[in-house]
């Protein structure tokens, strides 16, 4: 007794049924692999516009100094003149304790805690650095930083002694303005101990 035509072709439908949910599960080990397209580009731009909307409260809570460098706005930047100082006083100790070397990314300030890091930049020429204050000054009427000859001159006004800065804290920097420089900053950070 042979099998008749319509149960081969039910045998068929079934083994045809089978092959493809074993087809199926075997391609689908990712979540989005078995999802229709256009729940994938859905999902997707569901993501983007959240970060999109993130960056836009980002950027409507913060004040852009310059291109593409955004501050939180309640915020307080110093904005005034800086110079620098150098052999004179390399070796010496700061008011930190630590001796004063010419070739580190720091600064002196009146009245930014020591220890702390801010990004300084140069408004006539947009160049930035990230200095560690270790020391007390300057003491010239109208100076609101010193910097060390390497942060000088990292920022352009080595030859001219003086520029117009900015002074930001770290922590007033936008997420997004931190991530992208992020790379910079902590390359400054290791300057401003190590070298």
């Amino acid at each position: 007794m042979g099998c008749s035509e319509k149960a081969w072709k039910a045998i068929g439908s079934i083994f045809l049924f089978f092959s493809f949910s074993l087809a199926d599960s075997i391609f689908c080990m990712n979540y989005t692999d078995c999802m229709p397209e256009d729940i994938i580009e859905e999902d997707i731009l569901n993501r983007k516009y959240l970060g999109k909307f993130r960056l836009i409260e980002e950027r409507i809570n913060s004040v852009e100094i310059s291109e593409g460098i955004f501050v939180n706005r309640n915020c307080r930047i110093q904005e005034g003149i800086a110079s620098w100082y150098g052999e004179r006083f390399h070796g010496r100790p700061t008011s930190s304790g630590e001796p004063f070397l010419l070739y580190r990314f720091t600064a002196a300030s009146r009245s930014i805690p020591l220890g702390t890091y801010v990004l300084v930049r140069n408004v006539e020429n947009n160049r930035i650095v990230v200095v560690k204050i270790n020391d007390r000054g300057p003491y010239v009427e109208g100076r609101i930083l010193d910097l060390s000859k390497a942060a000088a001159r990292e920022l352009g006004m080595v030859r001219k002694g003086l520029a117009r800065v900015q002074i930001i804290p770290l922590g007033c920097l936008t997420p997004d303005t931190a991530d992208r420089l992020n790379e910079k900053i902590i390359r400054d950070i290791v300057r401003s101990r190590y070298k």
